[in-house]
C-alpha cells in the first residue's frame, strides 16, 4: 500500500505522539525531542538510482553531511536491481531532527534527490519505508 503526502504526515504525527506520550500537535514535537535526554529517530529509506551511479563512498559521505543525520549505513546486501538501468538500495538512517518531524523528513528527502556522484548522476527517487522509531541514547 503506498500512502500520499499527507497520508505519511498524518501517520508519523500519530505515532509520534504516541512516542513522545504529548498531546502537542506536530509542530511542537521538536520540543519533546529535545526536551531531557536526547534522543534519536531511526528510519529506514529506499533510494532509486541508475546502474552507473557510484553509491559508496563520496555519495554516501555526502549524506552523513546532511544536517541532523548522526548515522547513515548501507551494504551492497540491500541493493537490489528493479529494471534494466535501475538499482535500488535500502539506508538505514539515525538523525535528530532540527525542525518539526515531517517538515524534517521532506527536507531529508530533497536533499537526498540533490546528491550526485562523481559524474554528476543523481538519486532518481527516494521512500520512507516502514515507521520512524525514537532511540533514547
Amino acid at each position: 500500500m503506498k500512502l500520499t503526502k499527507s497520508q505519511l504526515k498524518q501517520v508519523i504525527d500519530e505515532e509520534l505522539k504516541l512516542l513522545f506520550k504529548t498531546n502537542d500537535p506536530a509542530g511542537n514535537i521538536q520540543e519533546n525531542v529535545g526536551a531531557g535526554v536526547p534522543s534519536l529517530i531511526k528510519v529506514d529509506i529506499a533510494l532509486k538510482y541508475e546502474k552507473d551511479f557510484t553509491f559508496y563512498g563520496n555519495v554516501l559521505n555526502q549524506i552523513r553531511s546532511i544536517k541532523g543525520i548522526a548515522i547513515a549505513k548501507a551494504s551492497d546486501i540491500g541493493v537490489v536491481d528493479v529494471g534494466a538501468n535501475k538499482r535500488m538500495v535500502l539506508m538505514h538512517l539515525k538523525f535528530m531532527p532540527d525542525r518539526p518531524f515531517h517538515q524534517y523528513l521532506t527536507y531529508l528527502q530533497m536533499e537526498l534527490k540533490k546528491i550526485k556522484d562523481k559524474d554528476g548522476d543523481r538519486i532518481l527517487a527516494t521512500q520512507i519505508k516502514g515507521i520512524p522509531r525514537k532511540i533514547d541514547i
